[in-house]
């Protein structure tokens, strides 16, 4: 689909100041919202050498836009463009929500940005990732994904993992990722985690509480905008899981049916 784009010119053509705050990758507004990808592709708003024959071209003809070109085009604009390691853009949210984005796709999105170059090696300033509803996303490249923001996505403060096909096992990922990159070294701004929809245990909140039990975070560095900013991590449990154990207020247990929502994803 993109394949006619890919170089380094288009990714450079990335505007600075594009008056984009975010993109939507997602299927169900991949054509109709105003900030998605295809609209502002046929605005002309992110790549001014595309023509607008192309635009409308690519706009009729809805494909599967990660496994023809559009993952590599994306991973072109992560690996090279400057423009998203400025505070002078706007861009600041990049959402992939319910986009058929799976593990693969996020072993190329963070190795993209691993591999830029030293001359565009400065944290990128993107403020908030959606990943929710992309149930190919897995326990797998979470390790992957924590790593990524702690070396390169500094400045984000928001994460959605909602209704991805993660387990307890990123409980464990969530712990080490706070321990190296907040508590040792003070290198990240992540606040908020959201992971509703996913079927963790009682076992997994335990793991995720220690983070204030152990005093991990610390909201004394957690400043944003010129202010402290509220720390908090939202998964789902039953009501057993909440009287069961006393959770730090931190960790927002949102009450669920569980037997439910493992059948619904053992459904899917």
């Amino acid at each position: 689909m993109f394949h006619c784009w890919i170089s380094k010119r288009y990714s450079d053509a990335l505007y600075v100041n594009c008056g984009i705050e975010t993109l939507c990758f997602g299927a169900d507004n991949f054509f109709d919202e105003n900030t998605s990808i295809m609209t502002q592709l046929l605005n002309n708003a992110i790549d001014d050498h595309q023509t607008q024959t192309d635009a409308q071209r690519f706009y009729f003809q809805e494909p599967n836009f990660w496994n023809n070109g559009g993952i590599t085009w994306l991973c072109d604009i992560l690996r090279y463009s400057y423009a998203l390691s400025t505070h002078l853009c706007t861009i600041r949210v990049l959402s992939f929500r319910d986009s058929r984005f799976n593990d693969s796709h996020l072993k190329m999105f963070c190795a993209a940005i691993n591999s830029r170059s030293y001359q565009s090696s400065k944290s990128l300033t993107i403020s908030k990732l959606i990943f929710s509803k992309n149930r190919g996303l897995s326990d797998r490249t979470m390790g992957i994904l924590f790593t990524t923001i702690g070396n390169r996505l500094q400045y984000l403060e928001n994460l959605e993992l909602n209704q991805i096909g993660v387990t307890d096992h990123i409980s464990r990922v969530l712990l080490d990722f706070y321990t190296d990159f907040h508590f040792n070294y003070d290198k990240v701004r992540l606040r908020c985690i959201s992971l509703l929809g996913n079927a963790l245990s009682v076992n997994a909140l335990k793991t995720m509480n220690k983070l204030f039990e152990d005093h991990i975070i610390d909201e004394n560095k957690l400043w944003a905008h010129g202010t402290k900013q509220p720390f908090e991590i939202m998964v789902n449990g039953s009501k057993e899981d909440a009287q069961q154990c006393t959770f730090d207020p931190r960790l927002k247990i949102v009450i669920a049916n569980m037997r439910s929502l493992i059948q619904s994803l053992n459904n899917r």
